[in-house]
């Protein structure tokens, strides 16, 4: 799937709408080879298959179809992190306003009860993708499961009163995936 320039120009902020067009054509195409990259990078190859296994393993019966989203036509994955990256977001931007360290802390809290449906469907929809896709989700899940864990120590310092150490693991758990993903492709070399 291409982005159409049309739809990343909001992005970008340019003096003209010819330098928009060149800058969403450029982030596409590096959006686009590093997801590639990431693809044909086989050293997680030996990963993949136990842990595939161990996916479909789990005994979920018919919850496995709601889980891929089969009832409501649209995979449940995309739906279900809207709540974790909404509730994280949101507690960043109350860690910037003063008087709103409970209601960031519930923030982060919600996120993280959030994160456990939207992993599991992720898991089910993981496990029935091409190989190629299943390299990529790995490194996604990797990131993901590293910004979860910064949420967590986050959640916990702002409950112990350590609101700057909370603040400041929020925040990394918010720019974590990203540069964990970049990160990998520069090691792939």
């Amino acid at each position: 799937m291409r982005l159409s320039a049309g739809y990343t120009k909001f992005a970008v902020v340019a003096p003209s709408i010819g330098t928009v067009k060149v800058a969403a054509v450029r982030t596409e195409d590096l959006f686009l080879r590093s997801l590639d990259a990431l693809g044909r990078l086989k050293k997680l190859d030996v990963v993949i298959s136990p842990v595939r296994r161990m996916v479909r393993g789990v005994p979920l019966g018919s919850y496995r179809d709601v889980l891929h989203g089969l009832p409501i036509g649209h995979p449940l994955h995309p739906a279900l992190v809207q709540v974790p990256m909404g509730a994280w977001i949101s507690a960043a931007v109350l860690d910037v306003v003063p008087g709103t360290r409970r209601s960031a802390r519930i923030l982060v809290g919600v996120g993280l009860l959030g994160a456990a449906p939207a992993a599991l469907a992720g898991w089910v929809d993981w496990a029935e993708q091409h190989e190629d896709q299943m390299r990529t989700g790995l490194v996604h899940a990797t990131s993901i499961a590293a910004a979860i864990g910064l949420y967590a120590g986050s959640w916990v310092h702002r409950g112990r009163g350590h609101t700057a150490w909370g603040k400041a693991l929020g925040f990394a758990g918010l720019k974590f995936p990203p540069d964990l993903g970049q990160r990998l492709l520069t090691l792939r070399g």
